[in-house]
């Protein structure tokens, strides 16, 4: 997804906008993908405390 933003985005005068949205998108994705799973282990963590089992598990 990054390649097809920075190589077939929308350009503008200064030919940055690109690039710089491409940059954007990564950065904006990975850091939502981080807090996912940092809420996925504290799920994890607590489903321990409560049960003493570690496991994924939740149905």
């Amino acid at each position: 997804m990054y390649f097809l933003i920075a190589l077939w985005g929308h350009k503008a005068s200064d030919g940055k906008t690109r690039i710089s949205a491409a940059t954007k998108f990564f950065i904006y994705t990975q850091s939502s993908g981080l807090v996912m799973l940092i809420a996925i282990l504290g799920l994890v963590f607590v489903h321990y405390n409560a049960t003493g089992t570690w496991t994924f598990n939740y149905a």
